[in-house]
């Protein structure tokens, strides 16, 4: 009877053991095709090598890069990159040839403290431009608020916010002044990461409100990345890198968030940009476990992938496409794809940027 017992709890081990490595090895990529494609001619943008992590579109065109990620899978904050400071750029779409022109801090806030990761823009009624920024600052996570001065071309700094629910940020999406919801990507730091990435749910989603503080939202998450707003900001997107997955929130009064759709996507999706008409665009790096290598080391390439996702009640989507796919060589491990008025721009997380003119995909 005993022998039975432990028969049965080993064959169960074992079979469940080996579901785990197969699911491990389908899922950090090893068996994913590359399939080399573009949506037309596309260019690097020279001067900026060291990342592109996320960019934001204002209506106009004007684009906001954020770039010198120094963030590390296994090191803690302040990673290996010796020499690499994050910096703000700004791209006009409607002057291309000008390529990217780097944005000057106000001569008060800290550069040298600055750590960048997500970023978002808000404009106010009046016109005005806010950038808010995740920092891994060095005494702990926070947003930076800044105002744009477009003559000086200059970030002022306004403020920051830490709490202690804002742990381990990854991006950030504004619903109004010194109000957004961001996804807490880590909980834990260092190597304990490694842990937390193959094992622990413990990544969420908070509300933050000048005033109030910050409150998780929704718990439970693995690895939650980009977010960002649907048009009318009624709906909150979420990429679960984890579960290559973007997540369809409805806000509530409260700030709470109501899950109301889970849209399955064949690569963990980084930051998400919506279009004027409310469609999806997202990048990826489809095979994990050659992007957590990239990471460590940016000689060691890793396709990309950009998808655009055409949406219906801005919850459901009617179509996937792939946009664009690279094996690495021009840009390695993208996150993020903005789109407009016939034209993309492909950042990465720790390697080039990318303008393309999109013809047909």
């Amino acid at each position: 009877m005993k022998i039975g017992i432990c028969s049965s709890i080993l064959v169960a081990f074992f079979s469940y053991l080996c579901y785990f490595i197969l699911t491990t090895y389908i899922d950090l990529g090893f068996l994913f095709p590359v399939y080399e494609h573009f949506p037309g001619p596309c260019r690097l943008i020279p001067g900026l090598g060291d990342g592109s992590e996320d960019i934001e579109v204002l209506p106009n065109g004007i684009a906001f890069i954020s770039t010198g990620l120094k963030f590390s899978m296994t090191h803690d904050i302040v990673w290996h990159r010796q020499g690499v400071k994050s910096k703000i750029y700004r791209f006009d779409f409607n002057q291309p040839e000008k390529n990217a022109q780097l944005v000057q801090f106000d001569p008060k806030f800290d550069a040298d403290s600055f750590s960048s990761h997500g970023i978002n823009l808000f404009q106010s009624p009046s016109g005005e431009v806010f950038l808010y920024a995740v920092n891994h600052h060095h005494e702990g996570d926070r947003v930076e608020k800044f105002r744009y001065d477009n003559e000086k071309n200059q970030l002022i700094h306004l403020d920051s916010f830490f709490d202690p629910n804002i742990r381990m940020l990854n991006d950030l999406a504004v619903v109004d002044q010194d109000e957004f919801y961001a996804s807490n990507w880590y909980y834990t730091k260092g190597h304990f990461r490694l842990i937390e990435t193959f094992f622990l749910n413990w990544g969420n989603v908070i509300h933050f409100k000048k005033g109030a503080g910050a409150k998780i939202v929704f718990d439970g998450l693995n690895l939650p990345n980009g977010v960002q707003l649907s048009r009318d900001k009624r709906f909150v997107y979420v990429a679960v890198i984890s579960e290559n997955a973007v997540r369809v929130f409805e806000r509530q009064p409260d700030g709470n968030l109501r899950l109301m759709n889970r849209i399955p996507l064949h690569v963990g999706a980084d930051n998400i940009f919506v279009d004027r008409d409310g469609h999806l665009w997202t990048a990826a790096g489809p095979i994990k476990y050659k992007a957590v290598l990239h990471m460590e080391d940016t000689r060691n390439l890793a396709p990309s992938v950009v998808l655009r996702v055409e949406m219906i009640n801005q919850t459901h989507p009617v179509l996937v496409s792939e946009v664009l796919q690279n094996n690495g060589s021009l840009i390695s491990l993208a996150s993020v794809a903005t789109y407009h008025e016939g034209a993309m721009l492909v950042g990465s997380v720790v390697h080039n940027l990318m303008y393309c003119t999109v013809v047909a995909f």
